[in-house]
């Protein structure tokens, strides 16, 4: 099984880190690790943490994460604490083609992923809402860094929004589960 990143990436998939790699390689995998949520404070903020239920603010919060794939893509589940978080993963076609579609309630993004300086990062091209798209003015400002440190796939994403000020940052670590079924992943270790 192809992950939607590494049929992105192409070539360049090879290049990230092996802890990545690792997370994004295609099959089902379960990782678990720490996280840091900030929430943003205005009742905007609020209510698009709410909407589109982005993880509650905490320090040091354990997290389980889950990718299995459905078919077309992947299904990604986030568990923080006991707040579940689920979006759908899948490489885009036609003229996405090259970028990496994610859908998460009614928010669909599709961002460009960048290989750089041993890490990857997702840059916001395109977005929907409702299955509706939006203009660029309207976009949110995302930054989505993945890396390697200490032998764990480290994260940090932040989203902010002219309208509303920060939303949320989430930023952290994982390492897949014990005895976790990690299909072709396990050869990439």
């Amino acid at each position: 099984m192809t992950g939607p990143y590494r049929e992105v990436l192409g070539r360049a998939f090879e290049t990230l880190p092996t802890a990545v790699r690792v997370m994004h390689a295609g099959g089902e995998l379960e990782a678990t690790g720490r996280a840091d949520v900030v929430r943003g404070c205005s009742a905007a903020a609020r209510l698009a943490a709410v909407l589109f239920r982005l993880p509650p603010e905490g320090a040091d919060q354990p997290l389980r994460v889950r990718f299995a794939p459905d078919g077309a893509g992947e299904t990604c589940t986030r568990r923080f604490g006991a707040h579940v978080m689920r979006s759908r993963q899948r490489a885009g076609r036609g003229s996405r083609a090259g970028l990496l579609g994610e859908t998460l309630g009614p928010l669909t993004v599709w961002s460009a992923p960048v290989v750089e300086g041993g890490r990857l990062r997702l840059e916001l091209r395109r977005w929907r809402l409702f299955g509706l798209p939006l203009p660029r003015w309207l976009r949110p400002e995302v930054t989505a860094v993945e890396g390697e440190a200490g032998g764990r796939y480290v994260f940090d994403i932040a989203i902010a929004h002219r309208f509303t000020g920060p939303v949320v940052r989430y930023r952290g670590w994982l390492v897949p589960s014990e005895g976790a079924r990690t299909c072709n992943r396990r050869s990439m270790a």
